[in-house]
């Protein structure tokens, strides 16, 4: 890939990308995807690819973010033309079958306001490298022209979205377990995020979930009654007397447990919070040499017994998500949601016999 940076510039940049976030934001909120196109801009197609791949190599653990990026910072070479989808699963808000009525799927950016519609993709195999995308796909783009700077009032953003030809492309039929109703909630929950630096309700996430188009008129009047504006030297909405409020993110260091009293098995857990409600989850397991291992069991369960989590593991291999074979070398990743500082165990079930770590808290 073309393009040359300082390795102290290089540094510069992944810093200012990687500042804390809170959880879900790359997915849910639409102000890192306008900062973060805007900081890149600048340097040009071949520089901002470079980038956004380095970063990727160092956040692996929730980096489907740069594919949608991808269709904030560039457009099509061909005006006519649709972003290939990646090869990252079956979406869970399925596209129109034919991608030109929904080019930047799962993306619109309307009022320079990217908006998302994407919940998650399922499927067994490995996901594809964003770097193997970007060489495929990057010679069909062209850098956007001019920075996104949305409006100082994005809530009637949020209504032409859903009047949008891309929204009612979705199609519905194949969009299991989501309707239009949590696709709108979650729209305007993106929203409340990008403008949350001078506006935020103080309801807890949970209450968020539970959002409707019902909601729209009370947000939007006491945002209203604020006077805010969008900023563009500090890219965030500031409130009419120029303060603004930043999130404090929380920290939180990863932890491990291995159990090594298997026979001829050791099965290396990594457990870390997102947020206070959400624990990210890996497992990995090494095999000593000799004749093919059974399936082994793994389950993580609080203290009154209560399963978060459950998965097959191959000998030698990995956990096998959803039931499907996963090669060895790779680890696997998954996750529950629990309240912050609830106590786990660890149990593997191997062989007729079951292991248990000690209680972890999380």
């Amino acid at each position: 890939m073309k393009g040359k940076i300082s390795d102290a510039r290089l540094s510069d940049l992944l810093e200012l990308i990687s500042r804390p976030r809170s959880n879900d934001e790359e997915l849910s909120n639409p102000q890192r995807l306008i900062q973060v196109a805007n900081l890149l801009r600048p340097l040009g197609k071949d520089q901002a690819l470079n980038v956004m791949f380095c970063f990727g190599q160092l956040d692996l653990r929730r980096n489907d973010w740069l594919f949608w990026l991808t269709r904030v910072l560039f457009k099509p070479r061909v005006p006519s033309d649709s972003f290939a989808f990646p090869l990252i699963g079956v979406p869970v808000v399925y596209p129109p079958n034919d991608l030109g009525q929904f080019p930047t799927y799962p993306i619109k950016v309307l009022d320079d306001i990217p908006l998302n519609v994407w919940e998650g993709g399922s499927g067994g195999g490995h996901p594809e490298p964003f770097y193997y995308y970007v060489q495929r796909e990057s010679p069909h783009w062209v850098l956007r022209s001019a920075s996104l700077s949305p409006p100082d009032d994005p809530f009637p953003s949020y209504r032409a979205f859903l009047n949008s030809p891309e929204w009612k492309s979705i199609d519905d039929s194949k969009s299991a377990g989501w309707d239009r109703e949590r696709g709108a909630a979650n729209a305007l929950r993106q929203i409340l995020a990008l403008v949350s630096t001078a506006y935020d309700p103080k309801e807890p996430q949970r209450n968020r979930r539970d959002l409707s188009d019902r909601d729209y008129d009370r947000y939007h009047e006491a945002f209203l009654k604020l006077h805010c504006r969008w900023d563009p030297k500090r890219q965030v909405y500031v409130r009419g007397d120029g303060s603004f409020t930043l999130p404090v993110a929380k920290l939180y260091p990863s932890k491990g447990y291995v159990f090594r009293g298997i026979p001829r098995l050791d099965i290396k857990v990594t457990w870390y919070r997102e947020d206070d409600e959400s624990v990210g989850f890996s497992a990995k397991t090494t095999e000593s040499p000799g004749a093919p291992l059974p399936l082994a069991i793994l389950r993580v369960v609080n203290e009154r017994g209560q399963e978060y989590y459950q998965s097959l593991l191959n000998g030698g291999g990995e956990p096998l998500s959803n039931r499907t074979h996963m090669p060895s070398g790779q680890t696997s990743s998954s996750g529950w949601r629990c309240p912050e500082g609830t106590k786990v165990r660890f149990i593997v079930e191997f062989d007729n016999r079951t292991y248990e770590s000690p209680l972890c808290t999380t």
